[in-house]
Parts: C-alpha cells; sequence; structure tokens
C-alpha cells in the first residue's frame, strides 16, 4: 500500500515539473512575441508622441490572444504558436480600441503597420 501511495506522489511530482515546464515556456514565449510586436511602433510616424498608447493596446489584448494562440503541445506533439492568427486578431483588436477612443490617425498607422508585419510560424 505505501509502494502504490510513494507511486502516486512520484508520478504527481513529475507531472506537476512537466506542466511547470510548458506553462514557464510558454510565458517566455508570450514576453518575446510582445517585445516583438513593441518593436513595431518604433517605426510608425508618431511613435515619439503616441508609443504609450500603441503600448497601452498591446498591453490591454496580449496576454489572452496570446494564449488563444499558443498551443502547449502533447505528448506526441510539441508546442505551437501561430503566430499568423495572433497578428490579424491582435491588430485587429488594437485598431478597434483605437478607433473607438477617436484615434483615428493612429488606427490607420496600425492597419497599415499589420499589413506590414510579416510573420512566420515556428
Amino acid at each position: 500500500m505505501q509502494s502504490r501511495a510513494a507511486a502516486i506522489v512520484v508520478g504527481l511530482v513529475i507531472a506537476g515539473c512537466v506542466l511547470f515546464f510548458k506553462f514557464s515556456e510558454r510565458d517566455s514565449r508570450a514576453d518575446e512575441v510582445h517585445d516583438e510586436i513593441a518593436g513595431y511602433f518604433v517605426a510608425l510616424p508618431d511613435y515619439q508622441t503616441h508609443g504609450s498608447l500603441y503600448m497601452q493596446w498591446l498591453d490591454a489584448h496580449h496576454s489572452d490572444l496570446f494564449n488563444q494562440h499558443y498551443h502547449l503541445g502533447s505528448r506526441y506533439l510539441p508546442p505551437h504558436f501561430d503566430g499568423g492568427l495572433y497578428i490579424g486578431d491582435l491588430f485587429q483588436a488594437m485598431i478597434h480600441d483605437a478607433s473607438q477612443a477617436g484615434y483615428k490617425d493612429q488606427a490607420e498607422n496600425l492597419r497599415i503597420l499589420s499589413k506590414n508585419v510579416d510573420w512566420v510560424d515556428e
């Protein structure tokens, strides 16, 4: 009976370690993607005056959309990030926020930028 309980505990510890690794890998990738998207904003013509707005819109949507498009994988499949869909959904959400807040020029800048961001899925 004790050996069975010990085996269950060991199994749970191993499963916990695997999950911890998968989630920490996802979080690390999320930070990389966030920084990469933020890097595109520097090229916008009004970045000096409206950069904080672009970051605010990115921060508002990045985590939820990243998690929606990142698949942890399984025993037989590696993790996968569908960056193309993420980019489309992210820019659509940011453009919507900018338009709703009355920032028409910034919405147009984001629309133009979204057409120039080429994402290659890994």
